[in-house]
């Protein structure tokens, strides 16, 4: 079964029993360490067909779904969505 990025998002968000602080994001960034970045699931402002948004260092910023390698629980360490490579 595929995961849809923009389903699990959205029930991170929106389902009561996640709790959305539990969630990391990690995503392609280039000229960052490993060309990757991790940022707080509840840095989320609004989930799009494709992207996502979010305010990182006070700048709105756009995320592509296809850029996201991974989320996970940070509480648990389980991996809730992993890019095929």
């Amino acid at each position: 079964m595929t995961i849809l990025i923009r389903d699990l998002l959205n029930k991170l968000i929106w389902d009561s029993k996640e709790d959305i602080k539990d969630y990391v994001i990690i995503y392609i960034h280039r000229g960052a360490l490993n060309d990757q970045r991790q940022i707080p699931a509840h840095l989320i402002e609004k989930v799009y067909v494709g992207s996502f948004s979010c305010t990182i260092d006070d700048e709105e910023t756009i995320i592509p779904f296809h850029r996201i390698l991974e989320i996970r629980n940070i509480r648990t360490q389980k991996v809730v969505y992993k890019k095929r490579s």
